[in-house]
């Protein structure tokens, strides 16, 4: 009897947990999508900010105002050098919040992503896996994944671009250039498998639906 007990109360706490998951999943998207309109918000109270930028001559890496950056400006450099981010001193306070552009994209991104993942994961708590909703979230998702893999990176180029024209920082003898398009494979196959899931569910649920008129 004890045994047939904790079958009754397994599917319970299976539920609950998915629920609490749901729930942890959306206050975390919440939280980590606010840290960029106070990125924002603080940047407006700085007099100049930061774009990426691809450098021409890669033996200027080792000096942050090499010959030929305009005035104002310097490069700043990770530890990996994996990115160079162009620090310039003074910028009109448009300019200064367009290089937090791509952060605030993000984040609606991030915002939009965890509350369909959270409608994802209370379905499945609810016993539902298949609801008639659960092919559009899944699609949802891909859509998300595949705007912040293709259309982030264009937001961040276009702030560099406007800044670069502004500084004059394209003209002849700058070191300084720009990306103009780039992406990630894993990120696009993710969105590809999500869509193959979301195909998968609406058969299920085709097959749910028949099964429960036969019923």
């Amino acid at each position: 009897m004890i045994k047939d007990k904790e079958r009754r109360t397994r599917p319970g706490r299976d539920r609950d947990g998915a629920r609490q998951l749901a729930n942890l999943v959306l206050v975390l998207g919440v939280l980590a999508a606010l840290t960029a309109p106070i990125g924002a918000i603080y940047q407006l109270t700085q007099p100049g900010g930061s774009v990426a930028v691809v450098v021409t001559d890669e033996e200027v890496l080792g000096d942050p105002t090499p010959e030929g950056l305009p005035e104002g400006t310097r490069l700043d450099l990770d530890d990996m050098r994996s990115s160079i981010q162009l620090e310039v001193d003074e910028l009109p306070a448009g300019l200064r919040l367009l290089t937090r552009l791509d952060d605030l994209f993000g984040a609606a991104l991030l915002l939009a992503g965890a509350v369909v993942l959270r409608n994802v994961l209370r379905d499945i708590g609810r016993g539902q896996p298949f609801h008639p909703r659960m092919e559009s979230r899944l699609a949802g998702l891909a859509v998300v994944v595949v705007a912040a893999t293709l259309l982030q990176p264009q937001v961040s180029t276009l702030a560099t671009v406007v800044v670069l024209n502004r500084i004059d920082g394209l003209a002849d003898g700058s070191p300084l250039g720009f990306l103009m398009f780039e992406f990630e494979l894993l990120p696009l196959v993710v969105a590809g498998a999500l869509v193959v899931l979301s195909r998968v569910f609406r058969h299920g649920r085709q097959l749910t639906e028949d099964t429960e008129g036969l019923v």
